[in-house]
């Protein structure tokens, strides 16, 4: 007689899971889906900050002042994700900038650069946020003539209620009687995330005749 064991390993099973976070850059776009930002209306009216050479917010290793002599700021890369941001111009009249993202989760997080008083140059942001085709909020932001000329990576929208699932989320400028700028840097959504715990094993035993 004799005992055949064969031994089957079975694929791990998800057993828990746990919230992960996942970034969208202004440039780069989403490093797990591939997802890029589409930035509204097409066209010159946004700018990928990090390469402008007549923004008046600018970046400062190109090493210039900006188109408006006399004025602009320089951004410190090192200070925004991924060292790029977008940068749009409202101007009364015209269609507002927007950008549109799509993502699925269940939180989200929009960060923008902000900017204070800074001569010859339009800092005042207002921004609206429309989710799944809902209003959901604003962000205002006066510029303040005490503060530092630029602050990094600052939340202007966050929602940490969302049903889990697929959502399309829209930024833009509000329309308003005075100019404000854009400086879109990085979203961040959260997702749920399946936790595995390595692989299991099944014997059994055969026997069979031998004469």
């Amino acid at each position: 007689m004799i005992l055949a064991t064969l031994c089957i390993f079975l694929p791990a099973v998800a057993c828990s899971a746990a919230l992960v976070n996942r970034t969208i850059d202004d440039l780069y776009g989403d490093s797990s889906t591939g997802f890029i930002p589409t930035y509204l209306p097409p066209g010159n009216a946004w700018k990928n900050g990090s390469t402008c050479t007549i923004c008046n917010i600018y970046p400062a290793y190109l090493g210039h002042y900006p188109a408006t002599s006399g004025g602009g700021v320089a951004v410190d890369i090192s200070q925004v994700f991924d060292t790029t941001w977008h940068d749009a111009l409202f101007h009364p009249g015209q269609q507002p900038p927007s950008f549109i993202v799509r993502f699925s989760g269940q939180a989200v997080y929009v960060f923008n650069t902000i900017a204070n008083v800074v001569a010859k140059t339009t800092t005042a942001t207002n921004l609206v946020f429309t989710l799944d085709g809902a209003a959901v909020g604003y962000y205002e932001h006066i510029p303040d003539p005490n503060g530092p000329e630029l602050i990094y990576q600052v939340p202007v929208y966050v929602n940490e209620s969302l049903r889990d699932g697929n959502h399309t989320l829209v930024v833009s400028a509000q329309n308003t009687t005075t100019q404000s700028v854009i400086l879109f840097d990085y979203i961040i959504y959260t997702v749920v995330d399946a936790l595995v715990e390595g692989t299991t094993s099944a014997c059994f035993t055969d026997q069979t005749s031998n004469f």
